[in-house]
């Protein structure tokens, strides 16, 4: 009797830690993606400014 108590008792621990644990894991993989679009579109912006420095510049060049 006590013993399948017990039992009970950790898989209702088990079960609580797997999704705190599961939680956490969704958590920072969720900053992770977060982070990395954010990069991401930071990337993207840089690379338009380049490019219009450079369509600018080329401008410039053949005036």
């Amino acid at each position: 009797m006590f013993h399948s108590t017990l039992f009970g008792n950790f898989k209702c621990f088990e079960k609580w830690a797997g999704f705190r644990l599961k939680a956490a894991v969704n958590q920072i993989v969720n900053v992770d993606i977060c982070r990395m679009t954010d990069s991401v579109r930071k990337m993207a912006d840089d690379t338009k400014k380049i490019r219009k420095e450079v369509s600018q510049v080329w401008q410039v060049i053949i005036l």
